[in-house]
């Protein structure tokens, strides 16, 4: 699907996916993202004090609860109470934690603590 949505946005066209495929590479990204400190030192930095943000499929109803730790973040399935929100279509979601399009560019809509959701756009980038 990401490899799929880069050639699409060379070739200037909005990539769009199945909600399903797209919610299952999200999956994909959060699950393996803690492994990928080891190469991308940015990810280490993903610390804080307990803060949570949620990223809400709402197309799929899936939604995945991060929470930043001293130590490590931790992913959960589903929802919590949480300092931000980042939810619209699974396949805008994805494009937007892949880092293939920016938030203005999204198509997602980010609800309180702004601040949180670029601390871990700007964390989570795999280089």
């Amino acid at each position: 699907m990401i490899h799929r949505s880069d050639l699409e946005l060379a070739g200037g066209i909005s990539p769009d996916f199945d909600a399903g495929i797209a919610a299952d590479a999200i999956d994909e990204f959060l699950e393996n993202l803690a492994s990928a400190a080891a190469f991308s030192p940015e990810v280490a930095e993903l610390r804080g004090r307990g803060e949570s943000l949620v990223f809400v499929a709402d197309d799929v109803d899936r939604a995945w609860t991060a929470t930043l730790y001293p130590d490590a973040f931790e992913i959960r399935y589903g929802t919590a109470s949480a300092r931000a929100q980042v939810s619209g279509p699974a396949s805008r979601l994805a494009l937007l934690l892949y880092r293939r399009v920016s938030i203005e560019g999204s198509e997602v809509e980010i609800s309180g603590n702004e601040s949180l959701v670029d601390f871990w756009l700007a964390h989570s980038m795999l280089s």
